[in-house]
């Protein structure tokens, strides 16, 4: 302890007014090992000069006992008021009932404070002039923890989840903000502390709340879905967790509900199976219009020459022969058949879920020149099935959209080439497991293999590969719907879908289906125009046989030369073969090997100026990723007419801007 006469601090305030006690000295140094242990700051003001102060109190305000000793407890003080209004307190209370207790801020050595409680009695309650005795017990820990408690009951009261407090005798004492407007309550007003039975939505639900309560008080804590009824008497479903509250004796105090508003879930997945259907109808956009360009080709060469050939066919024979009406006929189918292709460039729709039986390996078939098309002549696309006949469940057009978007998948992941195979066949499972779905698999299934020889992909792209949106492409490159509307697709088929992957290895899709029994416009015709007709010599590159030779007929017709080849290695060929003795090169862009721009560009740089007509059955938009552009080049899409070329080609020869295009 520090006293004035042991380090003559004293000044003007005189001796230490304290206790004699050197007549027993085994009691004054229990006194000191007492006032040393002691968890709070203790001292003696005597006319508010401070007398004695014990360690902890000079740890409290940051100063040394000399620094303290003899001098007025006005100093500790902010201000002159608050010195003022202590005392007052302070007196008033010991005046009535011998002690006094006030709450103040004290001022620290350092410039900092410190909240206390400060407590005071008198040394000898008949004098008072021999002093007042003083503790002061740090607040700081609880004004922190008040304040935690603030925030934590903030956070309660703003939560988006409501929040109740119930009594052990189920009493509802308290309702957040997010539960008040669930239940009902008008806003301002306060809540009035009720039953928990007002609540219940049913006079059954009695009984399911008081087993609820029993699984409660056994296990602390339950969740489940139920029903309230609100103050205007609708009901509401939501989903509520229960937990209870105990004392150190392990009795319970109190039970606190946090519970959500199942509506706007349910609204949520109103939205979701909302988004779902756009999530299929753009894949089938993305998907479509990857695939009708290679769709569309085919189509076209095939009624390119139907329609050219059925022409000069007509062209040979005399109106009134009865054949001629016959072949009118094939003009015109193929001339509605051309209508429709062009309608597939542009078309992509909803489409309902319709299983019917479907033969697996007939659907591939169907596919396999579209995919052909699709993954591009850098692909190799291996096709196979262990019997003709597997048979499914499904929707057929769905199907083919899960094989489209799976190659369309692997395609991108062989940006320089490489190798996709297809397997189809019947398997056996007799308690397996799935290893994305976590089902046991028993019975016969189809299963079809679905590998590429592609980069691979990380364990953390697999944990997130079917997610809606999700993509590893770079921006614009892709949706991340693809994969998302495969597994849709495969499990509305009541299928399963497996994937293996790492990188640099390549990836391998499994999908499992269940195995079925087999359940065995008029278009006008075209008015007649007059045909250009010229003598110069035409380079003609096309890779269809049948649509060159109809190209190559209607040219020379008409007093054309006309030289032929069917790629570009072969143009080029030709070309040297009649010293680049060519007008005009007139060329597929899509060819193997070399594209026909890359042919052209070839020999603009052996024959400057040399004029280029285009054909293909692609859409322009496909195009683009040939480096075709219809400002720079002039396109004659397919199918085209007699008419339609010699129009085009005697334009491009004359080195005028073609005429307007007019689809057939």
């Amino acid at each position: 302890m520090a006293k004035m006469g042991d380090d003559g601090a004293g000044g003007a305030g005189g001796e230490q007014k304290w206790p004699d006690l050197s007549g027993d000295i085994a009691c004054a140094a229990s006194l000191d090992a007492i006032v040393r242990a002691a968890p709070v700051g203790m001292g003696l003001v005597q006319d508010h000069v401070i007398r004695w102060v014990n360690q902890r109190f000079c740890e409290l305000v940051g100063y040394t006992p000399n620094e303290l000793l003899g001098r007025s407890s006005r100093f500790l003080y902010d201000s002159e008021q608050e010195f003022q209004r202590v005392g007052d307190v302070k007196y008033r209370m010991m005046g009535e009932r011998g002690s006094g207790e006030v709450e103040t801020v004290l001022r620290r050595a350092d410039g900092g404070t410190v909240p206390v409680l400060l407590s005071s009695t008198y040394l000898e309650p008949t004098d008072p002039s021999q002093g007042v005795l003083f503790t002061t017990q740090d607040l700081s820990a609880l004004r922190r923890l008040d304040e935690e408690r603030r925030r934590l009951a903030e956070i309660v009261e703003r939560s988006v989840d409501g929040v109740s407090i119930s009594t052990v005798d189920l009493e509802v004492v308290y309702l957040n903000r997010a539960c008040r407007e669930l239940i009902g309550v008008p806003p301002g007003k306060a809540f009035t502390p009720m039953p928990l039975s007002r609540f219940l939505a049913r006079p059954e639900h009695q009984e399911e709340l008081e087993r609820a309560l029993e699984v409660v008080a056994a296990e602390g804590v339950l969740e489940h879905g139920t029903q309230l009824r609100r103050l205007d008497g609708e009901t509401v479903d939501v989903h509520q967790v229960i937990m209870a509250h105990r004392d150190r004796a392990g009795n319970v105090t109190h039970y606190s509900t946090v519970m959500r508003d199942l509506t706007e879930r349910r609204h949520q997945e109103a939205e979701r199976e909302r988004l779902s259907a756009q999530l299929l109808h753009s894949q089938k956009m993305e998907a479509i219009g990857r695939l009708a360009g290679g769709v569309a080709h085919d189509f076209n060469n095939i009624l390119t020459a139907i329609s050219g050939f059925a022409t000069l066919a007509r062209e040979s024979l005399r109106p009134e022969d009865p054949v001629s009406g016959d072949i009118e006929q094939v003009i015109l189918a193929s001339g509605r058949a051309a209508a429709l292709t062009k309608q597939l460039l542009i078309f992509s729709s909803q489409q309902d879920y319709s299983p019917v039986c479907v033969n697996l390996p007939t659907v591939l078939d169907d596919l396999s020149r579209m995919l052909s098309r699709l993954l591009g002549e850098h692909i190799e696309l291996d096709i196979r099935s262990e019997s003709s006949e597997l048979w499914l469940q499904a929707d057929p057009h769905q199907m083919e959209q899960v094989i489209v978007n799976l190659a369309v998948n692997a395609r991108d992941a062989m940006p320089k080439g490489g190798r996709l195979s297809i397997r189809i066949a019947a398997k056996q499972m007799a308690d397996e497991q799935c290893t994305h779905c976590s089902t046991s698999l028993t019975g016969d299934f189809v299963e079809v293999t679905v590998r590429d020889t592609g980069s691979g992909m990380t364990s953390d792209t697999l944990e997130h590969l079917f997610e809606p949106f999700f993509t590893t492409k770079e921006r614009g490159k892709g949706t991340g719907l693809g994969l998302s509307v495969v597994r849709g697709v495969v499990l509305k088929s009541d299928g399963h879908i497996m994937v293996r992957s790492e990188l640099g290895e390549g990836t391998t899709f499994s999908l499992l289906f269940s195995r079925a029994d087999p359940t065995p416009a008029v278009v006008s015709r075209p008015s007649t125009r007059s045909r250009p007709v010229g003598g110069e010599t035409i380079l003609l590159v096309e890779d269809e046989p049948a649509v060159r030779m109809l190209a190559k007929r209607m040219l020379e017709r008409i007093g054309y030369r006309v030289y032929e080849a069917g790629d570009a290695a072969g143009a080029v060929t030709v070309f040297d073969q009649v010293n680049g003795q060519v007008n005009l090169l007139v060329s597929d862009i899509v060819l193997p090997g070399k594209s026909g721009l890359e042919l052209y560009r070839h020999l603009l740089s052996l024959k400057e100026h040399l004029p280029a007509l285009f054909v293909s059955g692609y859409h322009e938009e496909d195009l683009a990723s040939y480096g075709f552009s219809s400002e720079d080049l002039d396109l004659l899409p397919k199918p085209f007419t007699g008419d339609d070329l010699a129009r085009r080609v005697r334009a491009a020869l004359s080195r005028l801007d073609p005429p307007e295009r007019t689809d057939p």
